[in-house]
C-alpha cells in the first residue's frame, strides 16, 4: 500500500526540501507473495480448498507461468535425483531432446517446504513452490539426451522465521523437489505427487501432474539451527529489520498496525485499503528529520549504541613509508595491521574529500599513493561508449540475461563489459583510469511498471543472486570495481526520493536482500545504496543493512558508494560514514564530516571507509603503471571546475524552487495538500495494489 504522511506540515516538515523527501511512503503487504509465489500458492491452495482462497482463476491472471520456455523442439525431464549431502543437496535429471531440431534448454528445479501449524502460529509464509535451483544443457541432439547435474544448497531454500526463532528455519514434514517447464507444472506435478488429478479436484486443477518427476525428502524434527550462521562469516544470523516493520517498530500507533497478506487466509487478509500514516514525534526524531540539531543527536546515540568502546583517537598524517599498490594482492581482513598503518598516512582533509565527493569518481590520495579513478553507469555495459567516443558495447537487459538460465553466457558477457572499461581506461586523451562499475543491479520485478525493471534480473530472488554472481565476478576479474545497485529495496522509480519502506523481516531477507546476496559471493568489492528508507531510516545510515548484514554476515569488503547524493540532504554523510557507507555519489550536498576531526569514533570510520575504498581501488586496473615510488599529485580538472559550477547554479535553482512551492503552500494550502496527496498516490503505484496482491 502507499500513500502520503499527513500530519501539520508547520509542525514537522520546515525545512527546504524536507516535503519531496519525506512525504512517500509504501507498505509491502503482500509479504513473500509478489509474481509466480503469489500465482502458484493461490493456486494450489484453491485446489485443495485450503486457506479460504475463495474461486481463484489463475488463467484470468497469468498468461505464460514464470519459469515456462518454448522452443523448436520438444523436451522430456526423467530421472530425477536428490540426495542430501550435509548442508546441500546434490541433484542429477537426465534431460531428453525429443523433437526433431538440436537444441539447448534449462533445467529448473522447484521446491515445495511444508507450511506447518508451526508457520501458521508464528507467522512464517510459504510458496506452494520456489525456485532452488537450474542449469542449462549443452546443445542436445534430437532424439539425445544428457545428464545434468546442480547442488542447492538448503540456506537458499530455508524460511526466515522472525517472530519466534529469529533466524532461519528448515520446517519438519515433507519437501518435494520437482523439475518442470515452469512454475504452474512445477505446481502441478507437486499436486500429482499428493494424488490430486483435475478429475479429483472437480475441474480446479487444470492440467495433469508428472508425480514421477517428484522426489520428496523428510525433515523429522524443526531445524533452526543449520541455516543460523552465515557460512562467509560465521555470523549470527538474527532479526536486524524491525525497525521497518510496522508492526514492530516503536513508533507505529496501535491504529497504523497492518495485517499482511497469509496463505491461510487469502480472501481475509488481501490488502485492500490502509488508513494513512501520520508522521510522529518518534519518526522524525529516527531518520525523517530536517533538522541539524536532532541530525547530530542520532549521530551520539550512533556512537553510543556502536562505537562506545573506540575511546582513543587515531592517527592522521602519519608517515610510514606505505603505498596503496603495496597492498594490490593484500587481503583486507589477514593483513590488518598493514592495512591500518597504511590509511593512518592520510590527513583529515584527505579522507573527507575521499569519501564526499565521488561523483563518478574517486579523488586521489598523495599520502597514501592512490590516483584518481573514474567510475561509470553500466547495468547495460560501459554506458559511457553509447553517448561518447568511447568504443563498446550496448549489451541486452538484465532480465533477458536471466531468461536465458546460461550463467557460461552471462559469465562471458560480464568479461567483455569489464574489456569495454578497460578500453576506455587506455584512451590517450583520458590519463584517469576508468577503474569502476555502477552496476549490474538486482532490485526484483515487484510490478511490471518499474521505470528500470529493464535493469533488474527478475521477480525471483534466487534467479537474480545467482545470475549476478557470474557477472560480477568475470567483471572484477578484468581489473574493473562493481558497485551493485541499489541496495536495497529500491523496487520503484517514481517518489522513490527518500521513500519510507516498510516491510517484514522475511520478505526483506527472502526476497529483495537475497537477490543480492550472490554479487557479494561472486566477490563483489561494493554496492550502491539506494535512494529510499527502510522505516524512517535512509539505507544508507542503516547500521543494520550496512555493517551488520554487508559486512558481519555476507562479509563484504569493498566500498560502499551512494546514489546520487546531489541535492539529496537527507543522506547525511556523518550518519551513514557510522553506518557502514563509504563514497558519496555527490559533492558535499549531505553535510560534512567538519568538526569531527577529534571524535574518536568518526575517525574510526572514516578510516574504515577510507581503508575500504582503498581496498576496491588498489585491486583495480587503477594500479597499473603505478608503482611504490610513484608520486600522486591533486590536479583538478576541467570538466570538475565545471561540475561544481553547474552544482552551485543547481543548488540557487532549487532554491527559488523551493521558495515558490512553499509561496504557494501559503496561498492555497488545502488544495496543494489534496492535490498531493493525489499525486504520491498514483506516483508511487496506489492505483497498482490490487494488482500487486493478486
Amino acid at each position: 500500500m502507499t500513500g502520503e504522511y499527513k500530519t501539520s506540515w508547520t509542525q514537522y516538515n520546515t525545512a527546504s526540501g524536507t516535503n519531496e523527501c519525506n512525504e512517500n511512503y509504501i507498505v509491502y503487504q503482500e509479504g513473500i507473495y509478489i509474481g509466480y509465489k503469489y500465482y502458484e500458492t493461490r493456486y494450489e491452495d484453491y485446489v485443495m480448498g485450503k486457506g479460504n482462497a475463495g474461486d481463484y482463476q489463475y488463467y484470468d491472471d497469468v498468461a505464460y507461468p514464470f519459469g515456462y520456455g518454448q522452443s523448436y523442439t520438444t523436451w522430456e525431464y526423467s530421472d530425477l535425483e536428490v540426495k542430501e549431502n550435509g548442508e546441500n543437496f546434490d541433484v542429477k535429471v537426465t534431460v531428453k531432446n525429443a523433437g526433431s531440431v538440436a537444441g539447448k534448454n534449462s533445467a529448473e528445479i522447484y521446491v515445495q517446504t511444508p507450511y506447518t501449524d508451526y508457520d501458521k502460529e508464528h507467522g512464517v509464509e510459504k510458496a506452494a513452490v520456489q525456485l532452488a535451483g537450474f542449469t542449462k544443457t549443452g546443445i542436445i541432439e534430437a532424439g539425445k539426451s544428457e545428464t545434468v547435474s546442480m547442488t542447492i544448497k538448503k540456506r537458499d531454500i530455508a524460511s526466515y522465521d522472525a517472530n519466534e526463532a529469529k533466524t532461519y528455519i528448515l520446517d519438519a514434514g515433507d519437501y518435494y523437489f520437482t523439475i518442470g517447464n515452469g512454475a504452474h507444472e512445477a505446481v502441478n506435478n507437486v499436486l500429482a505427487a499428493k494424488g490430486y488429478s483435475p478429475s479429483s479436484s472437480a475441474g480446479k486443477m487444470d492440467a495433469e501432474g508428472e508425480a514421477s518427476n517428484v522426489v520428496k525428502w523428510n525433515l523429522s524434527t524443526l531445524d533452526s539451527k543449520t541455516c543460523s550462521t552465515s557460512e562467509e562469516t560465521g555470523y549470527e544470523i538474527t532479526n536486524q529489520f524491525d525497525h521497518a516493520d510496522l508492526n514492530k517498530y516503536e513508533g507505529t500507533k496501535d491504529d497504523q498496525s497492518i495485517t499482511y497478506l497469509t496463505r491461510n487466509n487469502w480472501t481475509g487478509t488481501m490488502p485492500s485499503t490502509y488508513n494513512l500514516l501520520k508522521i510522529n514525534a518518534k519518526m522524525w526524531a529516527d531518520g525523517l528529520t530536517a533538522d541539524s540539531t536532532m541530525r547530530k543527536a542520532i549521530v551520539d546515540k550512533m556512537i553510543a549504541d556502536h562505537y562506545s568502546d573506540i575511546t582513543t583517537l587515531e592517527g592522521m598524517g602519519e608517515k610510514n613509508g606505505m603505498s596503496a599498490v603495496m597492498m594490490k594482492d593484500s587481503d583486507i581482513n589477514e593483513n590488518a595491521e598493514a592495512w591500518d598503518n597504511l590509511v593512518r598516512q592520510a590527513t583529515f582533509a584527505e579522507m573527507h574529500g575521499l569519501i564526499a565527493n565521488g561523483f563518478h569518481r574517486t579523488n586521489e590520495v598523495p599520502s597514501l599513493g592512490l590516483p584518481a579513478t573514474l567510475d561509470e553507469n553500466g547495468p547495460q555495459g560501459y554506458t559511457k561508449s553509447l553517448v561518447s567516443g568511447n568504443s563498446g558495447m550496448g549489451y541486452t537487459s538484465e532480465d533477458i540475461m536471466a531468461s536465458t538460465r546460461n550463467l557460461e553466457l552471462v559469465a562471458n558477457m560480464g568479461k567483455d563489459i569489464g574489456e569495454d572499461c578497460r578500453r576506455a581506461a587506455t584512451d590517450k586523451d583520458n590519463p584517469i583510469k576508468t577503474a569502476g562499475l555502477y552496476g549490474p543491479a538486482c532490485n526484483l520485478h515487484r510490478t511490471p511498471y518499474c521505470g528500470r525493471n529493464f535493469e533488474y534480473y527478475s521477480e525471483d530472488s534466487l534467479l537474480s543472486s545467482k545470475t549476478v554472481e557470474p557477472e560480477v565476478n568475470a567483471i572484477q576479474k578484468t581489473g574493473i570495481y562493481v558497485f551493485t545497485k541499489h541496495f536495497a529495496l529500491n523496487d520503484q522509480e517514481s517518489g522513490r526520493y527518500g521513500i519510507s519502506t516498510w516491510a517484514n523481516e522475511q520478505s526483506i531477507r527472502e526476497l529483495y536482500l537475497r537477490a543480492f546476496e550472490g554479487s557479494v559471493l561472486g566477490g563483489g568489492a561494493g554496492v550502491m545504496t539506494s535512494f529510499n528508507r527502510l522505516g524512517v531510516v535512509w539505507a544508507g545510515s542503516d547500521y543494520n543493512l550496512m555493517t551488520n548484514i554487508l559486512r558481519k554476515e555476507w562479509g563484504m569488503k569493498g566500498a560502499a558508494i551512494t546514489d546520487c547524493s546531489v541535492f539529496a540532504g537527507y543522506m547525511d554523510i556523518a550518519m551513514g560514514v557510522l553506518a557502514g557507507q563509504d563514497l558519496w555519489d555527490g559533492s558535499g550536498s549531505a553535510g560534512t564530516l567538519v568538526g569531527y576531526e577529534t571524535t574518536p569514533a568518526m575517525i574510526h570510520c572514516m578510516h574504515t571507509a577510507t581503508k575500504r575504498l582503498v581496498y576496491s581501488i588498489s585491486h583495480s586496473i587503477a594500479m597499473n603503471g603505478i608503482s611504490s615510488s610513484s608520486k600522486i599529485v591533486a590536479i583538478e580538472s576541467w570538466w570538475l571546475t565545471l561540475l561544481k559550477v553547474m552544482t552551485f547554479v543547481g543548488f540557487v535553482a532549487v532554491a527559488f524552487c523551493s521558495l515558490g512551492a512553499i509561496l504557494l503552500g501559503f496561498y492555497n494550502e488545502k488544495k496543494v495538500a489534496e492535490g498531493t496527496a493525489q499525486c504520491v498516490a498514483m506516483r508511487n503505484f496506489g492505483l497498482l495494489e490490487k494488482y500487486n496482491a493478486r
